[in-house]
């Protein structure tokens, strides 16, 4: 009996023996042929430096991935903590779950890809800088801001000038702001430039960019527009309106951003300060289209006559910023039940497909977790994400219309519709979006402007 028992145990030894190197052997030839496939037709430039880096990383992490099974615990846990000091850009290279994933390997992969997940989006919302020495043309300023911040820029023409500039480590606003003011040109206000800055020449009369900005960590603020209000018959109904314009980096863009009216104060001249209007209150905003830019209006007291000038507008705002691109795909669509994905606080269930007419909806239900967003910013955003479909060639097409079906909680449900004309089980279901958000508290103060 004994040596039954002990043949077994060691029968079962072995068997888990062999079942970890296959399972690891296939995990990397996973990996690698995966990337190799991809790799192969890529073009010279910059998509083969990309690839080169990705190949650089697989095989770093290659061998890491198959110690996350090794037989002893020191080892499992030194090869997750060396995979997670490869930094976020893993995170697209961390090989999918299955079922035949171990246990613990599957708890291990989920953590590093959360804790990478958070690393990345807090080195997205940090500022950028820029350093730049010397003289240089407009053009060449505005390529070595971009391979320095990855903020890009769109133009019809620039002027041909020499710029002399002398800047070192200052935030990309105020760069910026240095290199139009020289160059005579501007922002165009509200540009639909996808994650790029429209640029124009100039036509502003106002002085220049850098005087009327204000540097808020990765964001723009000026003020643009002030109106006074007096009451004939009730002067606790005064009251200035002051708009201003905000602006963010372009290589990301701000979930919403919410102002709360308690931490708005006008500064005097003499010293005191007037309250807005409504401090209860806390808009909220969310960017449209392809811009860089936000108005937001700020409502406060009317300072007194005697006053022609404020010496400034300060408060706070919160900004829900986005982290990196997650793409979850969804297959076998012809298949009944729900199927549901999760990638960081991105969660992403498809309820169901089913044909109407024609075409088919595919119906969705999308939550993002630890956002702190209400409903309508929530839903301003999922808008925003992008949901398509590739058939069984690869090719993408677009939905041809959706609808919401559900608000409530912290829950969007859209129905997307889609021409599956091959029928669903030739197609994917795909869904981009951030994988997590960040909020995060800034402080600004608008600086001394002329009442009207």
């Amino acid at each position: 009996m004994l040596e039954t028992n002990f043949n077994k145990a060691r029968w079962q030894k072995l068997l888990d023996h062999l079942f970890s190197t296959v399972f690891a052997t296939i995990l990397v030839l996973t990996l690698l042929i995966g990337h190799e496939t991809r790799l192969i037709g890529q073009e010279k430039g910059e998509g083969a430096a990309v690839a080169s880096t990705d190949k650089d990383l697989l095989a770093k992490l290659a061998p890491l991935l198959e110690k996350l099974d090794a037989d002893s615990l020191e080892e499992r846990d030194a090869a997750e903590k060396a995979i997670l000091e490869l930094g976020p850009a893993i995170v697209p290279l961390l090989p999918k779950l299955t079922a035949s994933t171990p246990a613990e390997v599957e708890v291990r992969i989920r953590r590093l890809s959360e804790k990478l997940q958070t690393q990345s989006t807090a080195a997205i919302i940090e500022p950028s800088s820029v350093t730049l020495q010397g003289k240089m043309t407009v053009r060449e300023a505005l390529d070595k801001v971009t391979e320095q911040t990855g903020n890009k820029f769109r133009y019809s023409a620039l002027p041909e000038k020499e710029l002399e500039l002398d800047l070192e480590d200052v935030l990309f606003w105020d760069a910026v702001d240095e290199i139009l003011d020289a160059a005579e040109m501007d922002v165009e206000p509200f540009g639909e430039a996808e994650g790029a800055l429209q640029l124009r020449t100039r036509q502003r009369t106002s002085g220049l960019r850098i005087a009327n900005g204000v540097y808020v960590d990765s964001f723009r603020m000026e003020a643009v527009e002030l109106a006074s209000t007096r009451s004939i018959n009730d002067s606790s109904q005064d009251s200035l309106r002051i708009k201003a314009w905000i602006a963010w980096e372009p290589r990301f863009r701000p979930v919403y951003m919410q102002f709360p009216m308690k931490e708005v104060e006008l500064l005097l001249p003499d010293g005191s300060k007037l309250p807005a209007t409504s401090p209860d209150m806390s808009p909220e905003y969310s960017p449209q289209g392809n811009t860089s830019q936000l108005e937001v209006e700020f409502l406060v007291g009317l300072p007194s006559r005697e006053f022609k000038t404020v010496k400034g507008l300060k408060g706070k705002f919160t900004a829900a910023l986005p982290g990196p691109q997650s793409k979850l795909v969804f297959d076998k669509l012809d298949k009944p039940g729900k199927k549901a994905m999760k990638s960081g606080d991105l969660n992403v269930s498809l309820e169901r497909v089913r044909k109407n007419g024609a075409i088919y909806e595919v119906i969705t239900l999308i939550r993002l977790e630890n956002s702190g967003q209400t409903m309508d910013s929530f839903r301003g955003w999922v808008m925003n994400n992008e949901a398509y479909i590739t058939d069984d060639t690869g090719k993408r097409l677009e939905n041809v219309g959706w609808q919401t079906y559900k608000l409530g909680g912290d829950e969007v449900g859209i129905s997307y519709l889609f021409d599956m004309s091959k029928g669903p089980d030739k197609y994917k279901f795909v869904y981009e979006a951030p994988g997590a958000v960040a909020m995060k508290e800034f402080q600004f103060k608008l600086p001394e402007m002329q009442l009207p």
